[in-house]
Parts: C-alpha cells; sequence; structure tokens
C-alpha cells in the first residue's frame, strides 16, 4: 500500500496504523487504537485547468533557458566557504 509522504510520515513517527482487510479495504486506526473514519472522496479536477498556461504563467518572467545553469567563472575555482555559508542562511 502506498502512501503521501504526510501520511506515510504520521505511520511511521506518528504511532497512526493501516491494514487491508480480505477485501481489499483499508482501515486507519490513530496512535490510540482508534479507527478514523473515511473522509469522503477527494473532490475532481477541474479538466478546463490547462498546466502548460499555469506554468507559462508562473514562470515566464524568470527567463529560464538553456544558459540558466551555466556558470559564469571565467577562471579559478569555487569558494566553497562562500558557497556553503550561502546554503546554510
Amino acid at each position: 500500500m502506498q502512501l503521501c509522504r504526510y501520511h506515510h510520515r504520521l505511520v511511521h513517527e506518528g504511532g497512526f496504523t493501516c491494514t487491508k482487510n480480505t477485501a481489499g479495504r483499508v482501515k486507519f486506526h490513530d496512535r490510540n487504537g482508534r479507527r478514523i473514519e473515511s473522509s469522503g472522496k477527494l473532490p475532481a479536477v477541474r479538466p478546463s485547468i490547462d498546466i502548460t498556461e499555469q506554468m507559462r504563467d508562473r514562470y515566464e518572467d524568470l527567463y529560464i533557458d538553456a544558459s540558466t545553469c551555466v556558470s559564469h567563472y571565467s577562471s579559478g575555482g569555487i569558494d566553497w566557504d562562500m558557497a556553503v555559508s550561502g546554503l546554510m542562511n
């Protein structure tokens, strides 16, 4: 049985359990052993959403192209102390 990251963490770190019965239905229990009832169905995704258009609207102004990840160092090595401290801030 596969769980999303959030629910997987609840099982391994939060004390929740999930079991599958002989009919293939999954039952969830909280850390006190109480059954968690079904919460209903997920809402349907609107078919009118164009993910390509959404991504274009969100990222078009970033000017990402084939040279975005190309290093601009002309010579010398990378200052690893500066790079790592920049990541840690």
